[in-house]
């Protein structure tokens, strides 16, 4: 799944302009084993979470540098979160619904895709040929990847593009920075809020019950941005980008951790192209009444790193996160029945996520995670497989 998020991003950056890794864990006891549970550490209520985070921002601990600015979430309440693998069991009547008031008008009868997917498309009446009558579709397939395009509102990378003239920002960090975009000066934060709102209003709770963040974008040198985002449940983003960590356990099964994304096109117009997206099937949430907080994290992650070695941190954020593991399909394309664990419950827990500064803002990311719920640490280095 996560090789699939890095090629929908590296599209984006085409349009709009993988490494596999061993888990080096904290601690001397060798690879995926944790750390100290750091359960001695106390726990604030979860609206308190953030509550020191300017005293850890710029602060050089004995092995990480955390960054001069944190931005902190706004919640009340935080929770453990229960789903499975399997596509999002919503509403198709509401998944149908989305799709149209995307497209707009000109829309064909709804199709069925596979075992429980649809698409929807929109066509070009007055098109003066087969090949330009569809303008633009939803679909949602029976994997639960969902995506809307609509032509019209698209806009293409000329042939000779440079790359190098797109402009990368993390919008925790780089929110202040001013930027030039639909003809007028605004700020990377002011736009993602804005695409935010869009994206929410537009999406509802048609696949769960969540809003949709905008955690990174990318402008172009021609005046197009890639949105990519996180759904979130009460303010907590679920973790939107991998980490280069996977542990093959066996010929039937991936360790990783889990990804559940959203991205946007947004033209020069400010108005969105592409939306796209895989997301969690939702079965329940339990409230917790307390959370490691910011400061404590910090020190645990420190702790954890046994060796010399300085690492410079690039962002810090409480998502919620899992490492889990997948089945993988066959020779064929499908899951093994005896294989296919897609349905059993797996839980997400709210972590501190301290990503560590990488060069190329496209790879996935090296992380050091701490579970704000049990302390329990980990160094999650990706490595280029020798």
């Amino acid at each position: 799944m996560f090789r699939k998020i890095l090629c929908v991003i590296s599209a984006i950056l085409i349009l709009t302009a993988c490494s596999s890794g061993d888990s080096t864990a904290s601690g001397e006891s060798g690879p995926g084993d944790t750390a100290d549970t750091g359960l001695n550490y106390g726990k604030v209520m979860p609206e308190d979470a953030y509550q020191n985070y300017e005293k850890v921002a710029g602060k050089s601990y004995k092995h990480l540098n955390m960054p001069e600015v944190i931005v902190p979430e706004k919640f009340e309440r935080a929770y453990k979160v229960d789903f499975n693998l399997l596509p999002p069991d919503c509403d198709k009547d509401k998944v149908v619904k989305l799709f149209k008031d995307f497209l707009g008008d000109n829309c064909l009868e709804p199709e069925t895709v596979g075992t429980g997917g649809v698409i929807v498309r929109k066509i070009d009446p007055k098109a003066a040929d087969e090949n330009s009558v569809y303008v633009g579709d939803g679909s949602f397939s029976d994997d639960g990847f969902f995506s809307l395009y609509l032509k019209s509102r698209q806009m293409q990378a000329p042939e000779d593009y440079d790359e190098s003239q797109t402009k990368h920002y993390r919008v925790s960090t780089d929110g202040g920075t001013v930027i030039e975009f639909a003809g007028s000066d605004t700020t990377v934060a002011q736009e993602a809020g804005l695409i935010e709102k869009q994206l929410s209003d537009l999406m509802g709770d048609t696949f769960g019950p969540y809003t949709y963040g905008i955690d990174e974008m990318h402008i172009t040198g021609f005046g197009e941005i890639g949105a990519n985002g996180s759904v979130r449940i009460e303010g907590i983003p679920l973790q939107y980008i991998a980490s280069r960590y996977e542990k093959k356990l066996d010929a039937y099964t991936l360790e990783t951790d889990y990804v559940a994304f959203n991205y946007a096109n947004v033209n020069d117009n400010n108005e969105i192209s592409n939306i796209a997206g895989e997301l969690p099937n939702f079965l329940g949430k339990t409230e917790l009444d307390g959370l490691i907080p910011i400061e404590r994290a910090a020190m645990l992650a420190d702790n954890a790193i046994k060796d010399e070695t300085v690492y410079e941190i690039a962002d810090v954020r409480l998502m919620y996160c899992a490492l889990i593991k997948y089945p993988l399909r066959n020779s064929e394309g499908y899951y093994s029945p005896e294989h296919d664990t897609r349905a059993s419950i797996r839980t997400l827990e709210p972590t501190w996520c301290f990503f560590i500064k990488k060069d190329d803002p496209l790879a996935h990311e090296d992380f050091i995670k701490v579970n704000a719920v049990t302390g329990e640490v980990r160094v999650l280095l990706g490595q280029d497989e020798k």
